[in-house]
């Protein structure tokens, strides 16, 4: 045989291999969508769910309520990408605002389904999208966790801090009945 057909058939050889391996993970993927939907329809058939009550309640539902709750979702996932896009601008001059919009709603989806597991998502999708380094991503997800922890705290410290000096200023007589009902309420 010679060398040309040798390599002919080398690269059909390694083409027929590829085309394998990606029949394989197709229908690998197409058996566990056929599994989970299987798995779901089993469990909306014996788990009694009323089918009727949620139809009741679907269409009670109030659309102007529901549509602006989900604007303003959105409107979160938008702005811990916008907290993201300042974290990278050090790292990256050119940060696009949509794809950090997009990791970050399927990172919060990968923490849905996958529970913490999923957490190290967002930082992978990012990093990969602008092409820097997953460990500075990490680092980012770190300071925004470190955020998202101590603003409650601080909320809650200003909070107490706030109520105390609303106290000191009421005349004695409701203070004290103040005190009495925060001391003996349950």
């Amino acid at each position: 045989m010679a060398p040309a057909a040798r390599q002919i058939g080398t690269a059909e050889g390694s083409r027929c291999k590829r085309l394998k391996k990606q029949h394989v993970g197709a229908a690998l993927g197409i058996l566990a969508i056929l599994a989970a939907v299987l798995f779901v329809v089993y469990r909306w058939r014996h788990s009694g769910f009323s089918w009727g009550k949620f139809a009741t309640v679907f269409t009670d539902v109030n659309w102007g309520w529901l549509s602006l709750a989900l604007a303003l979702i959105l409107a979160t996932y938008v702005g811990r990408a916008m907290r993201w896009e300042i974290m990278l601008r050090p790292l990256s001059k050119q940060v696009r605002l949509w794809n950090l919009v997009v990791a970050t709603l399927i990172g919060f989806t990968a923490v849905v389904l996958f529970g913490r597991a999923g957490e190290p998502v967002r930082p992978y999708l990012i990093a990969r999208k602008e092409g820097v380094s997953f460990s500075s991503q990490v680092a980012a997800w770190l300071v925004e966790r470190t955020g998202d922890e101590l603003a409650p705290a601080f909320l809650i410290m200003a909070t107490a801090v706030i109520s105390f000096l609303v106290i000191l200023r009421m005349p004695e007589t409701y203070r004290a009945r103040f005190a009495s009902a925060a001391v003996t309420a349950p």
